[in-house]
Parts: C-alpha cells; structure tokens; sequence
C-alpha cells in the first residue's frame, strides 16, 4: 500500500468515516474514492488531480502541501513532512503569549530577529530592545520588510490587550 492510500485511510478511521462519509466531506465521487481506497500498488504512477488534492484537503482540514506530501511520497520522492499547527485557531492572547515567548527565548539564546536586528528584553521581559535602546521608527520598517506584523503593530496589539495607549516607537514615553 503507498503512501497516499495509507495517508487517505488513516484519515478516514482518524474520523470513524466511511467511503460515503468522506465523499460527502470532500465532494469526491465515490468512483474516484474506491480508485484511491483500492489502489495495492506500491508506488503511485501519477499525481492525481488537482481538484482531488484540494478536495481532500478541504475534507481533512489539511494544507494542500500536506496532502501534497504524501502524494510525493506514495510517488517515490523523498518527502519531508513537517507539523504546523493552524493558527487561526488560537485565541489572541495564546498568540501574544506564544509570540512573547519567542521574543523572550530568541534574545536569551543571542538570535537576530527577522530583521538583523540583535532582540534583548526590555524590564516589561517582552518587548526588545535594539541596541540598548528602545526601537526607533526605521527599525520597526526593517522588521516590517522582513515579514509578518511589523513591530509596531505587535506593541499597538500588546498595549491594547493590556488596555494602553500606544508609544511614539522613538519615544521612552508614553504617547
């Protein structure tokens, strides 16, 4: 049995669902589904549809890539699957709890931010400080162009879950 079957099956008794149930779930025919569940090849000869892949992926709660994966796999690639949790399932607060967490962890362990920028925590143990000081604005467009929320908007967000004002980011002062 390939990777993909196994993937597929796993998937279904994961759920306790039946053939009919994930046809339901995915809008796959049960045609395609018995292909899929009956396949004893070893290696699978070719990819299978694009629709199928997003259809599964869509009835599993997966990424595309992750069903994708196994795909690979099942095909004789070597295939390297790594977890990411879905985020958009966490509260706001798990979010800033997790992201003070590796602001925390990345300056105690001497890393460089997305930016370049060497991270040490302010007394608050949350946000950094760049340089020994307190980030000027060209430092949060930095941050910014590397990816995600800048860091401005990471401070708006935290001091407005702790009920503040925001900072003037060149300032020691509250706005």
């Amino acid at each position: 049995m390939h990777a993909y079957r196994k993937f597929v099956q796993d998937e279904m008794d994961k759920r306790g669902w039946t053939a009919a149930e994930l046809s339901r779930a995915s809008g796959l025919s049960r045609q395609n589904l018995s292909r899929i569940l009956n396949d004893d090849r070893d290696v699978l000869q070719r990819r299978p549809e694009p629709t199928t892949i997003t259809s599964l992926s869509r009835a599993f709660q997966l990424s595309e890539d992750a069903v994708l994966s196994f795909v690979a796999e099942a095909m004789g690639f070597r295939s390297e699957r790594v977890s990411v949790p879905d985020a958009s399932a966490l509260s706001d607060d798990e979010l800033l709890r997790i992201l003070a967490e590796r602001l925390r962890k990345g300056s105690r362990d001497g890393d460089e931010d997305a930016a370049g920028l060497e991270r040490e925590a302010q007394p608050d143990g949350v946000t950094p400080l760049v340089g020994g000081r307190r980030p000027r604005q060209e430092d949060y467009g930095r941050a910014a162009d590397a990816s995600g929320p800048s860091l401005l908007e990471v401070d708006d967000a935290r001091a407005a879950a702790r009920g503040e004002e925001s900072q003037d980011p060149g300032s020691d002062e509250p706005a």
